[in-house]
């Protein structure tokens, strides 16, 4: 067991970012598969969005607990020393930006392929414009 301590906020957060990250990849996917009738396309996009979510929402929580009173989320040891807030916001826009993708070229793996690269684009983009959580 770690001896580093979250708020209650923060376990509040990580209990309902599993409830809403899932809420998430449901309408990524009804919306993608609308879109483009392409149910295996639609669940990876899905499943990226919700991911996505799921390392975000915590990650905002995280920076709305004055610094003073906040623990880091990277302290904790199975969380990991990447940025959080950089890893969820890429997940959640490039999986909305494959969808574009996919809508605009009408292929999937070029679209996968493109959103991929975004992706990474976002991160390190983000990974400089976001504080660490």
């Amino acid at each position: 067991m770690s001896d580093v301590e979250f708020s209650g906020r923060m376990a509040r957060a990580d209990r309902w970012s599993k409830v809403l990250a899932l809420l998430v990849a449901m309408g990524v996917f009804l919306g993608s598969n609308w879109l483009l009738d392409a149910p295996q396309f639609s669940s990876i996009t899905a499943a990226f969005a919700g991911i996505g979510a799921r390392f975000l929402i915590p990650y905002r929580v995280s920076l709305s607990i004055p610094p003073d009173q906040r623990t880091s989320i990277e302290e904790h040891p199975m969380a990991g020393s990447f940025h959080h807030g950089a890893v969820g916001g890429a997940l959640s826009v490039g999986s909305l930006v494959t969808t574009g993708l996919a809508a605009a070229v009408l292929d999937s793996t070029p679209s996968l392929v493109m959103g991929a690269l975004f992706t990474a684009m976002a991160y390190i983009a983000l990974e400089e414009l976001l504080p660490r959580g």
